[in-house]
């Protein structure tokens, strides 16, 4: 059972790029692939930084069907052209308190700016 999903993500996959001078893939990312979601909550913070620097975390919760399209942990998740990464696994909802396939996922992410 899929609940409705009006809003397109974008989903960069993270792959191991090149080899650098030392012998290390580098890390790389693939193009971007459509991801629908349910709903897109913003959520930011103002984080104390450094003398004359402002930190802001800018923390998107997403809330989608569990598929097998679902960003992983390394991957990038583009919202309005930004890339941000992945914060953790995803909250899979489908196995509490019952099962309820309906119940879907929530995927975090997190970036600091400034």
């Amino acid at each position: 059972m899929a609940v409705p999903s009006p809003h397109i993500l974008g989903v960069r996959r993270f792959v191991a790029g090149v080899k650098d001078e030392f012998g290390n893939a580098t890390d790389a990312w693939s193009a971007a692939v459509d991801w629908p979601v349910r709903s897109i909550a913003p959520a930011s913070s103002d984080e104390p930084g450094g003398e004359h620097r402002d930190l802001s975390v800018v923390i998107y919760m997403i809330h989608a069907d569990k598929t097998d399209d679902l960003p992983g942990v390394r991957d990038l998740v583009v919202i309005d052209g930004e890339e941000y990464p992945v914060d953790g696994e995803p909250d899979d909802w489908t196995r509490a308190p019952w099962p309820n396939p309906a119940a879907g996922v929530v995927v975090w992410v997190k970036r600091a700016e400034g």
